[in-house]
């Protein structure tokens, strides 16, 4: 009944500050962390010129990319088993066709390899994403292929620079 009154379910008393209804221990929790002088501010980002995004005058553009050979199939999370798929790139969607600027036309064999090696960034009904981390003209990011795994199209693929990629991009908290 307690539980109801919004009090703790063991000792009926008022919740603790920082404890659950369900906390056995119904004692306040002390702030935990690195406590940073309020009178100082925080540091200054360093300034970075932005990248040119248009092919080099030699129209030469450099790309690069770091995979493992990876001896696992990267699993996939189906029901409540976990079932091992091997991809395979079938073709690509139309809009992957029509994006030829620096961060999108990548070499195509980057993508069998990101899809074989990379790793497994999340999955969402027949959809995978996988990533890479690579360089294009000197700027350090991470290559991302989207693909969907029932028919083996690629329905994206980009280059994100870290600050993007970081940005853009959140890694899944797990519930446990």
């Amino acid at each position: 009944m307690s539980f109801i009154k919004g009090q703790n379910f063991w000792t009926g008393q008022n919740i603790a500050p920082g404890r659950n209804a369900f906390s056995i221990k119904n004692t306040p929790v002390d702030n935990i962390g690195c406590h940073r002088p309020t009178m100082l501010s925080p540091d200054q980002m360093p300034e970075v010129a932005p990248i040119d995004m248009s092919v080099p005058q030699n129209g030469i553009r450099d790309y690069s990319i770091t995979t493992y050979g990876n001896t696992n199939i990267n699993p996939v999370i189906e029901g409540k088993y976990l079932v091992p798929k091997d991809l395979q790139i079938k073709g690509y969607d139309n809009r992957i066709t029509l994006q030829t600027d620096l961060y999108h036309d990548f070499p195509r064999s980057f993508d069998e390899q990101i899809v074989k090696d990379g790793w497994l960034y999340g999955t969402s009904g027949n959809s995978r994403m996988m990533i890479a981390p690579g360089t294009v003209n000197g700027a350090n990011g991470v290559y991302t292929v989207g693909i969907n795994t029932e028919t083996g199209i690629i329905y994206h693929r980009n280059f994100y620079e870290w600050n993007d990629f970081l940005r853009k991009f959140h890694f899944p908290i797990m519930p446990y």
